[in-house]
């Protein structure tokens, strides 16, 4: 049967979404998107980056602080190169023992995740501090000299 015409403006717009998170996601890594790095952790979303993060700064440091519960600290792996922060690891899946097809509803979802963050400053590389604690990673990067501000005297002649 052929559509009669119907504009169905959600869904071309989801579509819409949908191409632009794969194209930005390409462009962010410089990498065609991957299984890998769209992974959704939350549950009742679409695919999201995971873990989420809040980035803030002050005069001397950028802070990185990213939510991700349920993280063996082991797994996790915080590399800095040029101007990108990437962290990585493993989720596992807690099942007790329950049997996949057994499952009426699963939510929670494991496996292994990327996020690479571009950075907007230079930073230390050498002095990047992680902590992670009750779900919440907290990455400390030191501001490189030339990134910090300087105050400037004003002269008056």
């Amino acid at each position: 049967m052929a559509n009669l015409g119907l504009w169905e403006p959600f869904r071309e717009l989801d579509a819409l979404r949908r191409e632009f998170d794969r194209v930005l996601d390409g462009a962010k890594t410089g990498f065609p998107p991957t299984a890998y790095s769209r992974v959704s952790f939350l549950p009742g979303r679409s695919a999201r980056t995971y873990p989420l993060f809040n980035m803030s700064e002050d005069k001397d440091t950028l802070t990185v602080e990213a939510l991700a519960p349920g993280i063996n600290p082991a797994t996790l792996n915080v590399t800095m190169h040029r101007d990108t922060l990437t962290i990585s690891g493993e989720k596992a899946l807690l099942n007790g023992g329950v049997a996949p097809d057994a499952f009426h509803r699963s939510e929670r979802s494991a496996g292994r995740f990327n996020r690479t963050i571009k950075l907007h400053v230079d930073v230390e590389a050498e002095g990047i501090k992680a902590d992670y604690k009750n779900g919440l990673l907290t990455i400390s990067i030191p501001k490189a000299e030339q990134a910090k501000p300087k105050s400037i005297q004003v002269q008056s002649t």
